[in-house]
């Protein structure tokens, strides 16, 4: 990323979508990105994007919700 501002280049790709669902969560994680400069700005810049910004809502909503079988699926 010190390179390009994605993983795979200079497009934003399911590599960076896949990427950013799990280091997002690096304080959860217990993981010391200090060293990853490079990283923490493409989390950052990640972060800002709409669409992004949409489906961390979505999830959020979605993982605060319990999920009912319907009737006769359990």
């Amino acid at each position: 990323m010190q390179i390009s501002p994605y993983l795979a280049g200079d497009t934003y790709t399911i590599a960076d979508m896949a990427a950013f669902s799990w280091l997002r969560t690096w304080h959860e994680l217990d993981l010391d990105l200090s060293a990853f400069p490079a990283v923490m700005a493409w989390l950052t810049v990640l972060s800002a994007r709409p669409a992004v910004k949409e489906a961390i809502n979505v999830n959020m909503i979605r993982d605060s919700v319990t999920f009912v079988a319907p009737a006769g699926n359990q």
